[in-house]
């Protein structure tokens, strides 16, 4: 692929826009998974898209949503390319779509590692940690936080995590919810959840 730029969508140039302003998060949004090629006419048709090009050179992006149904967290990048490069092409498309998985993978394990400086001194493959804030909502999980909350709470809808998962956070003991040890630490203004099943130890936040 050749040279592009990214932008997350908790970028500040992202925020405040009204619906219809960005053209291509709206139709990547009706395709969760696929990644969507928008062209420089897409990105003109839409006045508030137009400025942003011209403020940043942008001349194509390749944009694409991926929700994810245990958590209820929706993950959203975008590749950009100046006005003055190559367009994008179906291989560039094809190859953001398969790699996407492994970029979400790979994102939300730094943010664990150095928002949550937090790991578990246990069995990894049975624990699960996750990045909420105060309110418990949730930010940031690894792959097994969702299935694991899921099969205690099955009729659970993230991103706002349940009750008795909220109510530990700013314990600083471990709060047993269920057949779950909930462990919480501070993590900046987030909060670092670990949930361990009762047949490990509760000791896991470092």
């Amino acid at each position: 692929m050749r040279r592009c730029r990214g932008i997350w969508p908790t970028d500040s140039s992202r925020r405040g826009r009204r619906k219809g302003d960005d053209a291509a998060a709206e139709a990547a949004l009706r395709a969760p998974g696929r990644t969507i090629r928008i062209g420089a006419d897409e990105l003109a048709a839409v006045p508030a898209l137009t400025q942003m090009a011209q403020r940043f050179d942008i001349g194509g992006a390749l944009t694409t949503v991926t929700p994810d149904a245990a958590s209820g967290l929706v993950t959203f990048l975008s590749l950009y390319r100046g006005g003055a490069d190559a367009p994008f092409d179906e291989t560039d498309r094809a190859l953001k779509e398969r790699v996407m998985p492994h970029l979400i993978l790979s994102w939300h394990a730094n943010w664990l590692q150095e928002l949550g400086r937090a790991r578990l001194r246990t069995d990894g493959t049975r624990g699960a940690l996750a990045l909420a804030d105060r309110h418990g909502l949730l930010h940031v999980t690894d792959s097994r936080f969702g299935p694991l909350l899921l099969r205690e709470w099955p009729q659970w809808q993230g991103p706002l995590l349940p009750e008795p998962v909220r109510a530990a956070i700013g314990h600083g003991d471990p709060v047993r919810a269920g057949s779950l040890m909930i462990c919480c630490a501070p993590s900046d203004d987030l909060f670092v959840i670990a949930c361990i099943p009762e047949a490990m130890p509760a000791d896991v936040v470092a």
